[in-house]
């Protein structure tokens, strides 16, 4: 699985737009839906959201430009685990993935990245080894995943004297380490995205400057790839005939599926000063893919007329993705299965017959597929809440 899940989550293609949530039934309690209502709400409330794999543990970074915390809620209890306001830190803090029992999970920030542990908060150390052999000394280290055992962080190193972003893993037992990949002869930046269960698999995304057709020196993720005792296997793009900007967003607990996006810029004759040689670029399609070893990469084929379909989670034995899709006058949440092919949520919630009263979104699948995970309003009353619906049958 993809152990990040953000509220607001910000993908390296910048096109997700804000997509309507299932408006369900008002008024109605039913025991597959949980409710738990935001903590210390006020005008100025914005939040992200990050879950364990069962639900059990929710933890929430609030109020993103003002008075910055985390807090978690276990056993029925919200507690306050880091208050930013009281730290001389730089960026707004994002949960950057969470163990499965949620014992584990990681803050990031422009500075750096901290690591909460059975409660226990320390900061990921910043110092490492470059491709060259070089000892990193003045460099910031990012967490961007974190295995379901906690036990293995992939991180993102980044330094003045380092060109592009290293990809490191940081593990309990071996210290900090770097994989030494790259493109060869271009500044290259990689981070690693998700991992599989105990960490042994993991898989990413790389950027770089370098020409592409008439795009000139754009930095974004070009390539993705999987990492295993079997060496690195480059993901094969799709190729729907223009640029293509990839990006790994979940990999099931065996490392055998992973899930992706890519999408491009289209290219007009409208001249754009900067660094893009004088070429002005527009968004294209955004498209999900399934990646295994035997099957290679497979395009998740949503309904027709839609053009922005966006994978953010699979369940942990890779069978269930799900996303978000935009589209032929609509737009909503929707899973996708091999046998069932793509359905939308806000229809399998009405045939499951699951009512509340709540606007609900979307933003998380469970390990077993079971719970979708988000956040609801009612707008009646002005409240928000984390909610956790059981789609099982």
């Amino acid at each position: 699985m993809n152990r990040t899940k953000n509220l607001s989550m910000a993908l390296s293609l910048g096109l997700l737009a804000a997509l309507g949530g299932a408006a369900l039934a008002q008024g109605v309690d039913d025991p597959r839906v949980r409710a738990v209502e935001f903590p210390n709400q006020d005008d100025d409330f914005t939040a992200r959201l990050a879950f364990s794999d069962d639900g059990s543990t929710i933890v929430i970074q609030q109020n993103e430009f003002v008075d910055q915390r985390i807090l978690v809620h276990r056993d029925g209890v919200w507690e306050l685990v880091l208050d930013y306001s009281q730290m001389d830190r730089h960026g707004v803090p994002e949960i950057n993935g969470i163990s499965a029992d949620g014992s584990v999970f990681a803050i990031t920030d422009a500075t750096g990245s901290f690591v909460s542990r059975d409660g226990v908060i320390s900061e990921v150390p910043d110092v490492w080894v470059d491709d060259s052999g070089q000892v990193v000394l003045d460099g910031n280290v990012h967490v961007r995943s974190v295995s379901s055992d906690g036990q293995t962080l992939g991180l993102s190193g980044s330094s003045d004297s380092v060109p592009g972003t290293d990809a490191l893993i940081w593990n309990n037992a071996q210290g900090m380490m770097n994989l030494n990949i790259g493109f060869t002869g271009d500044e290259a930046g990689h981070q690693i995205l998700a991992m599989s269960g105990d960490g042994s698999v993991i898989a990413g995304s790389s950027s770089f400057y370098a020409p592409m057709n008439n795009i000139r020196y754009h930095l974004s993720f070009h390539e993705s790839w999987v990492v295993s005792a079997k060496g690195m296997q480059i993901i094969p793009n799709l190729d729907p005939g223009y640029d293509v900007f990839t990006r790994v967003m979940g990999m099931s607990n065996d490392g055998q599926v992973v899930v992706g996006i890519s999408g491009g810029r289209w290219r007009n004759e409208q001249p754009l000063t900067g660094a893009f040689g004088g070429v002005s670029i527009d968004f294209g399609p955004v498209l999900s893919w399934i990646w295994t070893p035997e099957l290679g990469t497979e395009q998740i084929v949503g309904p027709k007329g839609y053009t922005q379909i966006i994978a953010l989670d699979v369940s942990g034995d890779g069978q269930t993705i799900f996303g978000v899709s935009d589209g032929a006058g609509d737009s909503g949440r929707f899973l996708w299965t091999r046998k069932g092919g793509f359905v939308s949520v806000e229809d399998l919630l009405a045939k499951r017959g699951i009512e509340t009263d709540l606007v609900f979104q979307a933003i998380s699948l469970s390990d077993n597929g079971n719970l979708l995970m988000g956040w609801g309003n009612n707008y009646d009353t002005d409240q928000r809440f984390v909610v956790i619906i059981d789609i099982s049958e």
